[in-house]
Formats: C-alpha cells, structure tokens, sequence
C-alpha cells in the first residue's frame, strides 16, 4: 500500500474519533469549553529532588491541573483561520507576558519531552553507557507508584500526534514495533551488537548503567536468554505508555504503517532541511525570494551546525521539528530606527515568523543569527505582566 494511501485511512480515523467544541466569539476568541492550563516553567527547571520533580516538572503540573480531565476533551483540535496549530487546551505561563496562540502550548510539550530525557523522574534512562548515544530507554522495573505518569505521558503523546507536534521521542525500535504490531523477536541487531562487545569483557551493563554482572560463569545457553531479556526489558513499560496512548489516538488503525513510517508520524525528521524551510517560506513586503538579507539567511542557516539549525527551528516555531507543510514559515523585514547590523532578529512563535533586520553582509547575518538562536529562551512578551506575577510563586 502507498504511504498517501495509508496516511488517509489514518487521517479519517483521526477525524472520526475527534473531539468538537463550540467556536469562540470571533475568529479571534478562545472556545469557553478549551481549558486553560497555568504552568511555572521557572519551578520546572528548579525541580532537582524527586518530591520537587513529582509537583513542579513540567509532567508533575500538567498532570496534576489535567487529570480531572476527560479523555474525550484531549481529542480536541481546535485552530482558527488565522492561527493553524491545532490545540485541546490554552497554556498560560506564569511570569512570562505570552498569550497562547499555539507556540507556547508547542514549548511545553515539546519541553516536557526534553525534560524527560534530561533523566527527570526516572522515567527514561540511557540506553547505553556511550554519551554520544541519544537513545532513552522507558526505564524497566518502573514502580506502580509512577506508571500513572508513564500512562499520562503516553496520553500526552496521543494529545502531540492528534496536534501534529512532532518531538524527538529517541526510543529503541522495539516500541515502534511494538505501537504497529511488527514482529520484535528477529529486532536483535543492536542488542546484539550491545551484548557481544560486552560479553568479550566478561561482564554486562544494566540498561541504565548503574550495575555491572559478571557473566564468565554463564553457558551459552543462558547468553541466549540474557539477549532475550535485554530486548524485552521495557516492555511492560511500553505497554503502559501505549495504553495512555490509546485513549487520545486509534492504535489499530496505527498498524497500516511500517514501524519507521509510525516513528516520522510521531517524531517527524530530525534534520532541519533548509531546502523544506525554503519551500514553505512566505515573505512580507518589501521582502520577496530574491531580497539580499534573504539570500543572507538561507546562506547563513547553511553554515550553522545541525545543533545550531535545531536551536533556530526552537527560536522560530517553538520546536526541535518541522511542522507539515499546511503551515508556512513567514520572514518580515523588522524595521530599525538606526543601523540594522546594530540589531538582532526576533521571532513569534504562535506563527512561526522570523522578523529579520536588513543586514549589510552575510557574516553579520549570521552572527546575529546565531547570538539570537543560542541565547533568547524567553517567549515574546505579548503582555505586560502584574508585579506578583513577576516576582510571585
């Protein structure tokens, strides 16, 4: 079967199972029936003990302000004309003047991911010793005290699937494989690869690298069996997350696809593609394609590393992955009273926009580009903020 084919079967299944809600005043109004979330990103990223981190994570709040929440008002996707990020709740920021058009509601989602693979209530562990190594392991033996979060963090993925919010969610295939109903005794490459390197040292690691066994005494038999519970250490765990999943997002009709295709629907690319960027861009005049501090920016966005490119698709649109291709990357000229090499470019998230002053050369181009995408992590200051809300807890 073609993937189109397949993505319109899944598509269907997405739109029948979705949540309606009634529309606000204008085009312009929140519906009443979409909730608003408040979340302290400050407490979040002070979070260090594990009582801290099950009230102030990212998780821990959005799990205690959601949880009297119906599975039914998670399968909502409310948009407007002239914002398409769909979404089934408002996020509101403490201390941080934003108003939730889309992008802030990306942040956190996205956030709550990333917050998770940092090792935040132990959810995910390394799945290898080697630091370079981006694999996360939904950590085996996980106690009943915390699959209520696994279980709501695979809701959550339900909620950024039906949204269209990919995020880098860098699990072993098993999971995929497991999510579409592939075959996942024959999966031992990896493990194998793991396992042999380790047993030529007489000794292997636990998942997560905090043990180490000594297996000289093992018959090869009982290798064998170690390789078999060392692929399907996390399963349990995988069944939990995909039965939060389940309740946001048709898993059975998930089994069209190959567990690669699931993953892009879920992750999407991990490369920022310049050449993507460039296709969706739309220019406000006086900008067009040929404009020189255009032409600046694609060369610019060339020279900056893979992590720098990822950290410029952050600053623009809130998120380390590309949306589909419905929504378009807007560039504006923003305007300076004195010199624009004196300036650095802003962005608006909620509308993936760049806001770019009009460089005299390509290098000051790119060093304020790059200054801005590695140094600005607030969100655009829609609002002013009360004092207590500023200072307050």
């Amino acid at each position: 079967m073609f993937l189109h084919s397949k993505r319109e079967i899944w598509n269907r299944a997405i739109s029948k199972t979705q949540t309606f809600v009634g529309a606000g005043e204008d085009d312009y109004s929140t519906p009443p029936d979409l909730r608003t979330i408040v979340l302290n990103r400050k407490k979040a990223s002070e979070a260090k003990t594990r009582k801290q981190q099950l009230q102030d994570s990212l998780l821990g709040q959005l799990y205690s302000k959601m949880k009297g929440m119906r599975s039914s008002e998670l399968r909502c996707q409310w948009c407007s004309s002239h914002n398409p990020q769909p979404r089934c709740m408002v996020i509101k920021l403490h201390g941080e003047g934003v108003v939730d058009l889309g992008g802030p509601y990306r942040a956190v989602l996205v956030g709550l991911v990333e917050e998770l693979k940092s090792g935040v209530l132990d959810l995910l562990c390394p799945a290898s010793t080697d630091e370079e190594d981006e694999i996360r392991l939904f950590r085996p033996g996980t106690t009943a005290s915390l699959d209520k979060y696994l279980y709501f963090f695979g809701k959550l993925i339900g909620v950024m699937i039906r949204c269209n919010i990919k995020f880098p969610l860098d699990v072993p295939t098993e999971f995929w494989k497991l999510l579409v109903g592939d075959e996942i005794d024959g999966d031992w490459e990896n493990v194998e690869d793991d396992i042999e390197e380790e047993e030529e040292e007489g000794k292997v690691m636990s998942c997560d690298g905090s043990r180490e066994y000594n297996i000289r005494f093992l018959r090869q038999s009982d290798k064998k069996a170690l390789r078999h519970v060392r692929l399907h250490e996390s399963r349990r765990e995988h069944r939990v997350v995909l039965a939060g999943m389940s309740t946001i997002v048709p898993l059975n009709e998930m089994r069209v696809f190959t567990w690669f295709e699931a993953r892009e629907i879920v992750c999407g690319v991990p490369d920022v593609d310049i050449r993507t960027l460039k296709s969706c861009a739309q220019f406000e005049a006086p900008l067009n394609a040929e404009s020189r501090v255009v032409s600046y920016l694609w060369r610019a966005l060339e020279r900056f590393s893979p992590k720098d490119r990822v950290k410029f698709l952050k600053f623009v649109f809130a998120s380390s992955r590309l949306p589909n291709e419905s929504m378009p990357f807007r560039i504006q000229l923003l305007k300076t009273e004195r010199s624009a090499d004196e300036f650095y470019p802003n962005a608006q998230t909620c509308f993936f926009t760049l806001k770019i002053p009009d460089y005299s050369s390509e290098d000051t181009c790119y060093e304020r580009l790059r200054y801005a995408v590695n140094n600005c992590v607030s969100m655009d200051a829609d609002v002013r903020l009360h004092d207590g809300e500023l200072w307050g807890d």
